[in-house]
């Protein structure tokens, strides 16, 4: 059974006991008349409940008792005959008195006991702390008389000198315990306290019986006698071995960080609550100069900072010291050469148990290397092409450099702390917004390429998270983008180049075979003839498939062109009629030509047909009327113009500008104008080959083109011309076709139509005729014959000869032969950039008889 259970069964026994007691005397009280000795016995039962030393059953017996007596009372009442009443009620009266004064005795004996009780139990468990104490702190006491030389010492004492506390040692046996230094100091302080009643506190050390050693502090004061005389000697022994040990490591670890500050490369430094200086590392005042003597303790180290730091780190640092936050700020700090250099400084409060600051501890960094990094870093940054900006984490600009104040077309301090999309609200909802959020949320670097409408830009974005917040790099490529899409241009033009080429040699064979047969049945048929009309028919369409296979070769510059020094402004005045009559009554036209104007390298047969296809652009923009200027000038177009256009050199041009009032072009349609079979025209007016064809050619010829347009605004051609120094030839007048006499032509074809038509029309024209269909079939028909005064060859044949091949070998064995190629398409055989090789005699298919007359007539008188 457990403690409280007993003393609770206990109380129950009592109160039972007690409660039968009170109901024995009640019915003893109604049994015997006038009660007065068996009255008293209620009483008594109090003081039996007062036994139990329970304050609460007192009370309930006392209760009990009071009303148990005054119903007895009532029911023996009237009193039997002959006891008087007053004697009865007196006998109750002092009854209730007795019992009343019983508990109240009670009460109180119960209250000392337990009064004394409570004495005894703090007693012992003073007792009990005490020894506890004395065992958790290595604590014991010890008495020593002087008249015995006897020492006693409590259980504790006996343990800390690892004896048993039986034993007795005297004097001399205690001063033994300890280890041989400390013996003498033992001695003699015991001798100053006996003697002269010196009191001590000492720290020494036992040497117990296995040879270990144990640090004490000993505590002794002298005891004396009634009459003051000293008697002996008491005080306290703690076993303070660990403290000790702690202590010496303690200290050891101090030790090895003041040797690890000293021996760091950089300041380390202590600070007291206050924000003043106590402890400087070696690398302080080797820095600073200074010697131990002289420490920068207190604010000495002020004195070391520049001028311009000192009140903002003063001010800095008393702020950290007075709210305990963290403190970090860059400075320079004086060398002992006078030399200031950079630091980075850190501190930190270290705090003690109770949260108060006990102490700062700092660092300081020689960050010299690194700001001059960052200030190089910087420079680059400012000087690269490339925008670099930051933000922080709430999108705010932190940092920007000169390329993107250029690019953003605002100032540095206009946008540092500024919100990006507040500063650039249509950067929302782009791939700028979606990418650059990704990177801050997932830590990732992002790499894209977008167009920004904002600054008319393609953007090559390269972004990094960082920990503030968000680095990015941006490279505008719009200019790559364009060369890009000049290359694509280019390799489109080459394609078409090719195909264009291939289907000019055929078409251009079929259609001299269609024109030239088409002209023989008209020369044979009667004037009035019904066939002549079908005949003009045929010879209307050879003529526009020939234009259609031209501009075809001029777009993708394939065309064969005859440059020479052309003075423009008389081409244009040659021009002006025809142009008037071209544009119609409906149109204004101004020409306005420079004076001293350059003059140009050009064909100028293809130049009349790329400004009368300009005009005649210009008239179908002009629907209601307008105006159409034609102006010339002298151009310079420098290398900055240059590296923004293709396929433009440097240097001087004969510039010519062609500018309508029509309806324009919006952005999209200008950008394709120069494109092949694209027409901004509407009901399928225009091939689309126009301005292609006028592309091609000024290209081809070494020059620019650039067009100038808006909706509603007109539109403006720019044709840049090369510039030559060279002098404007005479014109001469074609030579009236005749007779080829007794010449002999060496006819070379590799398509039997086309040959058997040549062959015809030199007949007619009074030539001989040697037919061969390729080059070898030609150099041994020339092995078979003595005389042959001109070759008539086709440029592109099969075989793996080509016309210019053939050429070469036949001069070399009829040095006086003549050459006179022939073709629809030349592939660079005899052409170079458009030109014709010096010398060299070339007849365009498809072609006519009087054309071919004058051709063998300018061979045959070179």
């Amino acid at each position: 059974m457990k403690p409280e259970q007993a003393a609770d069964s206990r109380v129950g026994l009592w109160r039972g006991g007690v409660l039968l007691a009170l109901f024995g005397v009640f019915l003893l009280d109604l049994l015997v008349p006038l009660g007065i000795a068996h009255a008293a016995l209620y009483a008594l039962v109090v003081v039996l409940a007062a036994l139990s030393g329970r304050t609460g059953l007192i009370l309930l017996a006392a209760g009990i008792a009071t009303i148990l007596g005054l119903a007895a009372f009532w029911l023996q009442y009237p009193p039997q005959p002959g006891i008087p009443t007053s004697f009865v009620v007196v006998n109750r009266i002092i009854s209730i008195v007795a019992v009343l004064a019983s508990a109240g005795l009670g009460m109180a004996l119960v209250r000392r006991a337990e009064e004394l009780q409570k004495t005894r139990h703090r007693a012992h468990e003073g007792e009990h702390m005490r020894e506890m104490a004395g065992r958790v702190a290595r604590l014991g006491a010890w008495s020593m008389d002087r008249s015995t030389g006897r020492v006693s010492w409590t259980p504790e004492a006996a343990e800390i000198h690892d004896q048993s506390v039986d034993g007795m040692p005297e004097l001399e046996q205690g001063i033994d315990y300890y280890a041989p230094e400390f013996r003498h100091d033992v001695r003699e302080t015991l001798r100053k306290c006996l003697d002269e009643g010196v009191g001590y506190d000492r720290e020494w050390q036992l040497q117990l019986a296995d040879g270990r050693r144990r640090w004490v502090r000993a505590i002794g004061e002298p005891t004396r006698d009634s009459e003051g005389r000293i008697v002996g000697a008491h005080g306290a022994l703690q076993d303070i071995d660990h403290l000790k040990r702690t202590e010496a490591e303690a200290q050891l670890t101090r030790t090895r960080l003041w040797q690890l500050a000293n021996a760091m490369p950089m300041m380390v430094w202590t600070a007291d609550t206050g924000g003043q200086l106590e402890f400087q590392n070696r690398f302080i005042l080797e820095y600073t100069g200074v010697g131990k003597a002289e420490a920068l303790v207190g604010d000495r180290w002020i004195k070391r900072l520049h001028p311009d730091d000192r009140q903002p780190v003063i001010k800095l640092w008393q702020h950290c010291v007075d709210t305990g936050s963290p403190y970090s700020t860059e400075f320079r700090v004086r060398r002992h050469d006078g030399q200031y250099r950079w630091f980075h400084a850190s501190a930190s409060p270290i705090k003690g148990p109770d949260g108060e600051i006990d102490a700062w501890i700092g660092a300081c960094i020689d960050v010299e290397e690194q700001r001059r990094l960052a200030d190089r870093l910087v420079e680059t940054l400012e000087t690269i092409s490339d925008v670099f900006y930051t933000f922080d984490r709430d999108w705010r600009f932190t940092y920007i450099n000169a390329s993107g104040e250029r690019l953003s077309g605002l100032k540095r301090d206009q946008l540092i702390g500024e919100v990006l999309w507040d500063k650039f609200p249509d950067v929302q909802g782009t791939d700028f917004e979606h990418r650059y959020r990704h990177a801050m949320e997932s830590g990732e670097a992002v790499h894209f390429t977008e167009y920004y409408p904002g600054f008319d830009v393609w953007l090559e974005t390269k972004a990094f998270p960082t920990e503030d917040g968000l680095a990015v790099f941006l490279r505008d490529i719009t200019s790559q983008r364009q060369a890009e899409d000049r290359l694509r241009q280019a390799q489109r033009l080459e394609a078409v180049g090719q195909l264009t080429g291939g289907l000019a040699h055929d078409f251009n064979n079929l259609l001299t075979v269609i024109g030239g047969n088409a002209e023989l049945v008209s020369e044979m048929l009667g004037e009035h003839d019904d066939a002549r009309e079908l005949v003009k028919m045929i010879l209307a369409a050879a003529e526009r498939g020939s234009d259609l296979t031209r501009r075809l070769l001029a777009f993708a510059r394939k065309q064969t062109l005859e440059p020479a020094a052309t003075d423009i402004n008389r081409l244009i005045a040659d021009m002006e009629p025809l142009l008037r009559h071209t544009l119609g009554d409906h149109i204004e036209s101004e020409f306005a030509r420079a004076g001293g104007l350059w003059r140009a390298l050009i064909d100028p047969g293809q130049l009349e047909d790329a400004l009368l296809n300009l005009c005649l652009n210009a008239r179908d923009a002009m629907v209601d009327g307008g105006r159409l200027t034609i102006e010339t000038y002298n151009a310079h177009l420098d290398a900055d113009y240059c590296r923004n256009h293709e396929e433009v050199d440097p240097g001087q041009y004969v510039a010519i500008a062609v500018s309508d009032t029509g309806h324009g072009m919006d952005k999209e349609t200008a950008s394709r104008a120069f494109e092949p079979f694209f027409s901004g025209k509407t009901d399928n007016q225009g091939t689309g080959l126009g301005l292609a064809m006028v592309f091609g050619f000024v290209k081809q010829s070494g020059g620019h083109i650039k067009i100038y347009t808006e909706p509603d605004q007109g539109t403006t051609v720019r044709l840049y011309l090369p510039r030559t120094h060279q002098n404007v030839q005479p014109h001469q007048a074609d030579p009236i076709a005749k007779g080829g006499g007794k010449a002999t032509v060496m006819l070379v074809e590799d398509d039997e139509l086309v040959r058997e038509y040549a062959r015809r029309q030199l007949e007619v024209l009074g030539y001989g005729v040697i037919e061969a269909e390729d080059g070898p079939d030609a150099l041994e028909r020339l092995e078979q014959v003595e005389n042959v005064d001109v070759l008539f060859t086709d440029v592109v044949m099969p075989g793996g000869m080509s016309g210019r091949d053939l050429a070469e070998v036949a001069m070399e064995k009829h040095p006086d032969v003549k050459v006179l190629y022939t073709s629809g398409y030349t592939e660079n055989a005899i052409v170079h950039h458009g030109r014709l090789d010096p010398g060299v005699h070339m007849l365009s298919k498809p072609w006519r008889r009087d054309q071919l007359a004058r051709a063998l007539q300018e061979v045959l008188s070179d």
